[in-house]
């Protein structure tokens, strides 16, 4: 797969790991090493600034590839976007209520899937940025291009 790179490059000198991926000339542009049960990657580049500068979808699947390989699974507050999309999400608690922040980095609307623990029916966009609707124990969430949601329930 040949994905496009941001303008900060390193040629690394690997040692004793596998060669992972090179540049145009043959350097070496990724590596990685297994020690024990784990595996280390080294990158002469920055996949997320790759990613940010020139929104090649590569990079998300590649990390996706990643998490599965490293048998990463969603915990109860499932999340669910497009495999994809770029879109991070963080939780937590305010004055015992529940708040869901959404980031979306894409350039087009992203649906978001919020799986609720609890209905939900007064669950609001604190920004006012996004819609919501409350079905089946579910938030949908449309999320507009690269905007911010800051959801309380």
């Amino acid at each position: 797969m040949r994905l496009p790179i941001s303008s900060r490059r390193s040629v690394l000198e690997p040692v004793d790991c596998h060669l992972l991926a090179t540049w145009p000339d043959g350097g070496a542009a990724a590596v990685s090493r297994t020690c024990g049960n784990g595996r280390a990657v080294l990158f002469g580049f920055h996949p997320g600034q790759c990613h940010a500068e020139t929104a090649a979808s590569g990079f998300v699947a590649m990390a996706h590839e990643w998490l599965r390989e490293a048998a990463v699974v969603p915990g109860d507050d499932v999340v669910e976007t497009a495999p994809d999309a770029l879109v991070e999400w963080r939780s937590g608690t305010s004055l015992g209520r529940r708040i869901l922040f959404l980031l979306n980095y894409e350039p087009q609307p992203q649906l978001v899937k919020v799986r609720l623990p609890a209905p939900a029916s007064e669950a609001r966009d604190l920004f006012s940025t996004a819609g919501i609707e409350s079905h089946e124990g579910r938030l949908f969430v449309t999320l507009p291009p690269r905007e911010i949601a800051c959801l309380q329930w």
